[in-house]
């Protein structure tokens, strides 16, 4: 009954709550078509003193200060406006203001007309920029915070028009909590009565309902009991026609479903222990023949495990002779690479002999033709020795000339003083050309003298490449000499080394054989074992059938005495 109750109340609870939210909603969706009116009949009163204004009748500032009262009422001496005078505004859920795109009020029911609040903030948001100066928040329903004097801050709905002959921002708006609060009280008293009414109610079906479902439950309880007790024979009187009644049913029909498989296990148990007596007879003779069958693969295991030992020790045998063959041509291979080397490095050598003899000749050549050539500058020399000898006798006569031209030139006297001038400059030249000639046979004698040592160098030179030669030639017959033998040698490596491989060969073949026995003995020791761990694995599969056999029998034999328990 309780639970009833609770969730009644917990499906009847949330739909109060969202029918509250809705009309909370429809309330405030109506205050935004009542703001959105008022501003509009606000514009309106506004629009009607601007065409007294257009006609001249009044000024702009009048017909100014006449809207604000009209619509809010005439302003006190505190500043503030008497509502209660206005027109428009008479209602505390219900304001309208006036400001510019610059943050000025014009129009408020406050001391703040004329106040620029621009920068204001509410909450740290820029209220009167973002929202209540901004003509792109116009003609629309609008959500904003305000905070009128030193009262808390405040959700507010409003609707703004732009009118533009005053350059104004009209809005009517109001706080959101105290536009719904009044018309949802009423309601919220509805939403309470109902609750408590649709409580009430469901209390007394609760308590009707719950006593009629405890006679089904103690009816299907005494059923179980006596089926608990192995009374399979009890029978529901079932009238119900709902959940109840199909409990019953099914109730019912599983305790026959039972009486006919009780009967059925019953018959079966005894079958099952006629035949786990039969297989306890045939689990003890399938034990003796597989006993047998593990002794016998024993005894084969035992004798493959002897051959396999001799096998093991030629094929090791083997493997030694194998061994010993393959170092040995290894060997062969290493001392065959080896002579290999060598002939061709002694090839590279004897063709560097070759070279340095075709070299020496070369140089032999040169030799004799720097020494034709240091022949003829000695003879060339001799002969520029000779012109020098002959220009230092033409110097000093020509210096004995200027002198006797002096002598004469001193004898004319004054007319004779040019001639003496030039006679001694030709006395001056011949001097210099006397000095230079010495100068010149100084070099021309030392270069004779280094072309006669040049000479004799070169001469020995041509000695020393002859008998260089001479050597070079006696090297290249002994290369040719080792040539002849490594290739000897090299013959009789690739005889031995064809020889150890037909051995190889012969010894390969016959480790595989012995390999090949092995692994026909290990087949059959492992066959041998994998029978001898069958039998043993039957062995104990029979031990473990004869003790499930045993065990089933006595199961067969407690079983009976349950299903005895059973009326049926």
């Amino acid at each position: 009954m309780i639970f009833i109750f609770l969730v009644l109340n917990l499906v009847l609870g949330p739909i109060f709550y969202l029918v509250y939210q809705s009309a909370k909603s429809q309330i405030i969706n109506l205050g935004a078509e009542l703001f959105k009116t008022l501003a509009t009949d606000s514009v309106a009163v506004i629009d009607l003193l601007n065409e007294d204004v257009k006609v001249g009748k009044i000024s702009i500032a009048d017909a100014q200060e006449r809207a604000r009262i009209y619509i809010l009422g005439p302003k006190g001496p505190d500043g503030v406006r008497d509502l209660s005078k206005g027109k428009m505004s008479a209602k505390l859920d219900m304001r309208v203001w006036a400001s510019q795109p610059n943050g000025v009020f014009t129009m408020n029911p406050f001391n703040i007309e004329g106040v620029n609040l621009w920068d204001y903030q509410v909450d740290g948001k820029y209220t009167v920029r973002d929202t209540w100066s901004n003509k792109e928040r116009t003609g629309k329903i609008v959500y904003e915070l305000w905070q009128e004097g030193k009262e808390p801050t405040h959700s507010w709905i409003a609707y703004q028009i732009y009118y533009e002959p005053w350059d104004w921002i009209v809005g009517s708006g109001g706080r959101e909590t105290i536009f719904y609060e009044e018309r949802l009280k009423s309601l919220s008293y509805l939403f309470l009565f109902g609750a408590i009414f649709a409580s009430v109610i469901s209390l007394v079906f609760s308590y009707f309902f719950a006593a009629i479902f405890a006679r089904k439950i103690a009816q299907v309880k005494s059923l179980i009991g006596k089926a608990r007790e192995g009374d399979l024979t009890s029978r529901s009187t079932n009238v119900y026609r709902d959940e109840i009644g199909s409990l019953l049913t099914d109730f019912d029909q599983m305790t026959n479903s039972l009486r006919i498989m009780i009967q059925v296990v019953s018959q079966s148990s005894h079958e099952v222990l006629k035949s786990a007596d039969k297989l306890i007879e045939s689990a003890n003779g399938s034990a003796n023949v597989a006993a047998t069958i593990s002794e016998s693969m024993t005894k084969v295991r035992s004798n493959s495990n002897i051959q396999l030992e001799a096998f093991s020790e030629n094929k090791s045998a083997v493997e030694e002779n194998t061994l010993a063959i393959t170092k040995i041509a290894e060997a062969t291979y290493v001392v065959s690479e080896l002579s290999n080397g060598v002939l061709e490095k002694v090839e590279e050598g004897q063709d560097i002999v070759r070279k340095t003899i075709h070299q020496m000749e070369i140089i032999n050549s040169s030799v004799n033709g720097i020494s034709s050539s240091i022949n003829t500058l000695g003879e060339n020399s001799k002969a520029i020795g000779q012109i020098v000898e002959t220009i230092n006798q033409i110097a000093n006569q020509t210096n004995l000339l200027a002198l006797n031209a002096a002598i004469e030139a001193a004898r004319a006297g004054e007319e004779g003083k040019g001639f003496a001038v030039v006679a001694d400059e030709v006395r001056k030249l011949a001097e210099r050309s006397e000095r230079a000639t010495r100068q010149i046979s100084v070099i021309i004698d030392a270069i004779q003298k280094n072309t006669l040592e040049s000479i004799q160098m070169m001469e020995k030179g041509n000695q020393d490449v002859g008998v260089g030669v001479e050597m070079v030639n006696v090297v290249g017959n002994t290369f040719q000499l080792i040539i002849s033998a490594i290739k000897k040698v090299n013959d009789e490596i690739h005889g031995v080394s064809s020889t150890t491989e037909e051995i190889s060969a012969s010894t390969e073949e016959l480790n595989a054989n012995t390999v090949q026995l092995i692994e026909l003995t290990n087949i059959i020791n492992e066959s041998t074992k994998e029978v001898s761990i069958s039998s043993d694995s039957q062995l104990s599969e029979v031990s473990a059938v004869k003790e499930a056999a045993d065990r089933l029998s006595e199961l067969a034999k407690d079983l009976n005495q349950e299903i005895g328990k059973f009326k049926i």
